[in-house]
């Protein structure tokens, strides 16, 4: 499974009514491009795939990239980022062909104002202080839901997917591939990434900010009258999946690749567990 978190800032609703040439268009529109060609290699090599910006970007109306997300017979799954416990709501959507994701299509449903995305941070560094969008800190995902992501990602791995505890977590050879390419050390280059047990945020502790507006402390009074927490995130909401293309029953087109059968059916799924001499 392939996931692609595609830079978002050339699509961005942040540039509604604003002409011209950003720094970094050139690089967003490459990766856009670099995505497309990675979804059909994973198209013809039956690749399950997803991919993830903001439910307002301008990548949704692509022509390649919908054409893409219909040949690989994705559905449209939308989701709010306040549901994983985020203080802003930042809508979402990820298209997808893997079975079973539509688990994290969770929209909003908070009592308490949410913090805007808009405006500046200016946090503490050794050598004085930096200015950073807070748009920008806001752009890593929630812990929660890539807790979700991998769940869903499990239930439908065969136990070829699994790695044994004799396996190392990250190949030896990709790691002299792309150190190679970066033209520095594995140790500079390899880090494998951890999901923290916390969600932070970024902007914290923060000694200033510039053009944030009130959201911020209007949401912090009114999760002190309520006792420091939105009542709704301890509800559960349901799922909202929209089908891409029509759906079908046929077990060969559960799977990106034509007449092949990736990843078992609903019903196998409890045979997938990982014997005990295995782990993720």
């Amino acid at each position: 499974m392939v996931h692609f978190g595609t830079p978002c800032s050339r699509w961005s609703v942040a540039r509604r009514g604003k002409q011209g040439m950003f720094p970094g268009d050139d690089a967003g529109l490459d990766c856009a491009w670099f995505s497309i060609r990675m979804m059909r290699l994973c198209r013809r090599d039956g690749v399950f795939m997803s991919l993830e910006n903001q439910a307002g970007s301008g990548i949704w109306k692509f022509g390649s990239m919908q054409l893409e997300m219909l040949k690989s017979k994705c559905v449209t799954i939308k989701l709010d980022m306040c549901r994983f416990g985020a203080p802003y709501r930042k809508s979402t959507i990820i298209s997808s062909n893997m079975p079973g994701l539509d688990v994290v299509g969770k929209t909003c449903l908070c009592e308490v104002q949410h913090e805007v995305l808009k405006g500046v941070a200016i946090l503490p560094t050794p050598s004085g202080s930096k200015r950073i969008w807070k748009t920008s800190l806001a752009s890593k995902y929630p812990p929660s839901l890539c807790k979700q992501f991998a769940a869903a990602a499990a239930l439908i791995a065969p136990r070829s997917a699994w790695r044994s505890s004799a396996e190392p977590q990250l190949n030896e050879w990709w790691e002299r591939s792309l150190a190679r390419r970066a033209d520095a050390s594995i140790e500079k280059t390899i880090a494998i990434p951890r999901n923290p047990k916390r969600f932070t945020i970024g902007w914290q502790h923060a000694i200033d900010s510039w053009g944030c507006g009130p959201s911020p402390q209007q949401r912090r009074e009114a999760l002190s009258a309520r006792g420091g927490r939105d009542p709704a995130q301890r509800r559960s909401g349901k799922s909202s999946t929209t089908a891409a293309t029509p759906a079908t029953t046929r077990s060969s087109d559960r799977g990106p690749g034509a007449g092949r059968l990736l990843a078992p059916e609903v019903g196998e799924r409890s045979n997938l567990r990982p014997v005990r001499e295995r782990t993720r």
